[in-house]
């Protein structure tokens, strides 16, 4: 089947058209598809564009949630996410549903959702440690420099920083 004539099909399961109207659609532009063949894509068509109206939305969450947190990673988001819709999904849980519910599976996940919220947070911190390490010594290497090159500078900056110190560490 043609692109155009696809594209033209999809916008009619999308705007609720019947089937007959599909098929009838399809023979005047010479295709010749039954009504059980448009009903078998339409249910596929469709199904494919309900994962991709979820996959939109979840990103939109996502998005939303790193924008609230500017400081936040992508991968902190997603663990923020997903832990929430597990939570709605739980909480909102009727007694039948309940005893749908696997307790071993539910329990392996979110035990699998700790690990790895553990690890990301052990991660952040080696890498901010490394970072403090590196900074520490460039600014040793700088003060260095600075004492030897030009030392009234370096006491005047010397001198700011003790003053600003105390404010930095109530920050901490």
């Amino acid at each position: 089947m043609p692109i155009a004539l696809r594209d033209s099909v999809d916008k009619m399961l999308l705007a609720g058209a019947p089937y007959r109207e599909i098929v009838q659609f399809l023979r005047e532009n010479d295709v010749e598809l039954s009504r059980q063949a448009v009903c078998n894509y339409a249910k596929q068509f469709l199904c494919t564009t309900q994962q991709l109206r979820m996959a939109q939305e979840n990103y939109k969450l996502l998005l939303d949630e790193m924008q609230r947190t500017p400081e936040m990673d992508t991968s902190e988001a997603i663990i923020r996410v997903v832990s929430n819709a597990v939570l709605n999904t739980l909480a909102s849980a009727t007694p039948e549903e309940w005893k749908d519910i696997n307790l071993g599976t539910l329990l392996r996940e979110t035990n699998s959702l700790i690990k790895v919220t553990a690890h990301k947070q052990r991660t952040d911190t080696l890498n901010r440690t490394a970072e403090q390490h590196a900074l520490e010594s460039i600014r040793a290497n700088v003060f260095s420099a600075l004492h030897d090159k030009d030392p009234a500078l370096y006491q005047r900056l010397s001198d700011a920083l003790n003053e600003i110190k105390p404010d930095l560490d109530q920050d901490k």
